[in-house]
């Protein structure tokens, strides 16, 4: 096979490129938080809709029943530091294996009530981990037992066709199999918005997104 015909397959399977940026209706707001125990310092100002590179993931969701994923080799990682969980969302793709380390100097306990995970890993002191699968797609809401204000999201996806949002809100998606797709932003609770959106073979598509 010749080195032109391989080069022409390796583009065309390739896919195209999702680019664009995602435009928030509200700035980002801060509130008071009180901390029920371990009250050595004070409280974090924490938004909803404050830090937006880490507050919102721009996805495909639709699956791709004939496509087996390679899980990828390192755990994605929801750390906890400064009591409070990072990142706010994490995008998983289902069926990894997600690790929680304790980076804070105090004991936290987390837990999900979620339909896609319900799990609990109990009391743990700092510089430990405990670890999760996560085999179902869907939102799993993360909470810490002790600590009432810390909160966030791991949203497991069926495909790897997804990225975290920067800090101006711009966003790539590569290699996306030709086709049109429902492409979704999940930005927390009550931030999230669906558009139809046709990838080419080649090259790359752009679009803006207003939440």
């Amino acid at each position: 096979m010749s080195l032109l015909l391989l080069l022409f397959l390796h583009i065309a399977a390739r896919g195209g490129d999702i680019r664009g940026q995602v435009h928030f209706a509200s700035p980002a707001q801060e509130e008071e938080i009180s901390i029920p125990r371990y009250t050595t310092r004070p409280a974090p100002k924490m938004g909803m809709t404050a830090s937006h590179s880490v507050r919102a993931v721009v996805y495909i969701a639709d699956a791709f029943p004939d496509s087996n994923f390679a899980i990828p080799r390192v755990n994605p990682i929801l750390d906890q530091r400064n009591e409070q969980f990072v990142p706010y969302i994490l995008p998983v793709l289902v069926g990894s294996t997600v690790d929680f380390p304790n980076n804070d100097r105090v004991y936290h306990n987390v837990f999900s009530f979620s339909a896609a995970k319900t799990f609990d890993l109990g009391k743990y002191p700092t510089k430990t981990s405990k670890s999760v699968l996560f085999d179902r797609p869907g939102v799993v809401s993360v909470y810490c037992e002790i600590h009432s204000h810390m909160n966030a999201f791991i949203l497991v996806l069926p495909n790897p066709y997804f990225c975290s949002i920067k800090e101006d809100g711009t966003f790539l998606i590569r290699a996306v199999p030709q086709g049109t797709f429902t492409l979704a932003v999940f930005a927390g609770r009550g931030l999230t918005t669906e558009r139809k959106v046709t990838v080419p073979a080649t090259g790359q598509v752009t679009l803006d997104i207003s939440l």
